[in-house]
């Protein structure tokens, strides 16, 4: 009788003892209540789980509740943080409105392209992507202001033009860089100047930096030429010779300007 007692009571505490177990999610809920997340699943680290806020990955260790900031790499350089957003970013880019972008051209090729009128590396990439016939490009102006003061002036300034696309060229070539420009007052350049963040915003391009673009369906970060050209399905390519630009010796942050 004592012996089956023992039994039940055993059963009965670790029963109770899994009962009340916190969930890895209920653990950083009462950690860090203030933090809004996406989403939690396990770390390729067994007991240190991956949190998906926005754009952005963190881990959090439910034993200790310590959160970890930075990136897991392996042995051999591979950046796994950047992996596991990259397939965050991929998928959600199948719901991108990209119509809403400035279209141009009409070819068999999509690529969709943040881009800043001042950013260095985007005219970079804009000059490339010139030289390509088959492709139709849905680009989203997304200045950043914080490193380039006159890029929202600018964009604003592209999308009040009546042929946005000679001035978008105009704009990326440096032809007003050293001009005063006039802007409209509408507040439709405004509302899509909004929406052009927003959905940059979706996609992680506030923490990327730009140039960020999604070539036939998979993310590009930086003016990454030969990454380019393999989705395009064509020959890897050295990048085109760069139109002169002020902006060519700064050293932006790693988070915004990027070209890797």
């Amino acid at each position: 009788m004592l012996k089956k007692l023992l039994i039940f009571l055993g059963v009965f505490l670790a029963l109770a003892a899994y009962c009340s177990a916190e969930t890895p999610e209920e653990a950083f809920k009462k950690s860090f209540p203030q933090v809004k997340y996406d989403s939690i699943k396990e770390s390729p680290v067994k007991g240190v789980y991956e949190i998906l806020a926005g754009s952005e990955i963190v881990y959090f260790d439910p034993a200790t509740g310590i959160l970890i900031l930075g990136e897991m790499r392996m042995n051999d350089g591979k950046n796994l943080t950047s992996a596991s957003l990259m397939a965050v970013i991929k998928d959600r880019v199948k719901n991108i409105p990209f119509e809403k972008g400035m279209k141009i051209g009409d070819g068999k090729n999509i690529v969709v392209e943040f881009t800043d009128p001042d950013c260095p590396f985007c005219r970079r990439a804009d000059a490339f992507l010139r030289t390509k016939k088959d492709i139709t490009r849905y680009v989203f102006l997304y200045p950043l202001v914080q490193l380039h003061p006159n890029a929202e002036k600018k964009a604003k300034f592209i999308l009040c033009a009546k042929d946005k696309i000679k001035t978008f060229y105009d704009v990326m070539d440096g032809k007003y860089d050293d001009k005063e420009i006039a802007v409209c007052n509408d507040d439709k350049v405004e509302e899509m100047l909004k929406e052009y963040r927003k959905v940059g915003d979706k996609v992680g391009v506030s923490n990327s930096g730009t140039p960020f673009l999604i070539v036939n369906g998979e993310p590009v970060q930086g003016a990454n030429i030969p990454l380019i050209n393999k989705y395009l399905g064509e020959p890897e390519e050295q990048a085109p010779a760069k139109t002169p630009d002020k902006h060519e010796d700064e050293k932006a942050p790693a988070k915004q300007d990027s070209n890797k």
